[in-house]
């Protein structure tokens, strides 16, 4: 009985693998619409799949669709919470957003960005991305809302 299960449920766990492969095959082979098809496709019928939400957040990413991209990163970060990547990710298409608009606009960016970000280091201190994200961050930010050398280097 016990192979029994395991050669049923062994097609799945392939499965998985062979979607994460062939998403990362269209990305690197820049066919953005069919791999966005693939994975909107499956997030029909399971909508809570993670990975292919925070994948479809990678389509959107490598095409430069940063309000898509939020989306999808911040649909992560609600549905499993302590996942430093995902906040990672979410801050870091907040980041493009910013850098993508008139500097007016991206002020209304900032607070989520650095929430983010900070929140990504405190649920895995050696995510070393996310160090380099916010050093960055407060480099780049002004001092008057929030960036300093002093807690670049915190």
């Amino acid at each position: 009985m016990r192979y029994f299960v395991v050669f049923l449920f062994l097609p799945l766990i392939g499965f998985g693998q062979s979607l994460t492969a062939n998403i990362d095959r269209l990305i690197v082979e820049k066919e953005f619409t069919k791999a966005e098809d693939t994975l909107q496709s499956l997030l029909k019928k399971q909508p809570q799949n993670l990975e292919a939400i925070e994948l479809l957040g990678d389509v959107y990413s490598n095409q430069r669709d940063w309000d898509r991209a939020i989306i999808q990163y911040e649909k992560l970060t609600e549905l499993k919470t302590q996942e430093a990547n995902y906040h990672y990710k979410y801050g870091g298409a907040l980041s493009m957003k910013a850098l993508s608009v008139n500097k007016l606009r991206a002020l209304s960016y900032l607070d989520d960005m650095e929430d983010a970000f900070l929140k990504a280091a405190t649920l895995d201190s050696k995510h070393v991305n996310t160090r380099w994200a916010l050093v960055r961050y407060y480099l780049e930010v002004p001092g008057i809302i929030g960036g300093s050398k002093e807690k670049a280097w915190l």
